[in-house]
């Protein structure tokens, strides 16, 4: 992520912090949407999977190409 989005973001912290929300930040690089395949860290998928958004465990592999 560049400086500048990372300065942009950070104006938002105190909002979620205010409202007592979790919260995780997504950025995808150029290579991840050029290739469409993104690697989520642990704690990407635990708040996906506590917020009923996706659950790793239950995806399948995708296709190889």
């Amino acid at each position: 992520m560049n400086k500048e989005n990372w300065v942009a973001l950070q104006e938002y912290l105190p909002l979620f912090s205010e409202l007592n929300l979790d919260m995780s930040f997504l950025y995808i690089t150029e290579t991840g949407y050029t290739k469409g395949i993104i690697d989520a860290t642990i704690p990407v998928r635990n708040f996906l999977r506590k917020n009923n958004l996706h659950d790793y465990e239950t995806q399948g592999q995708g296709q190889k190409e």
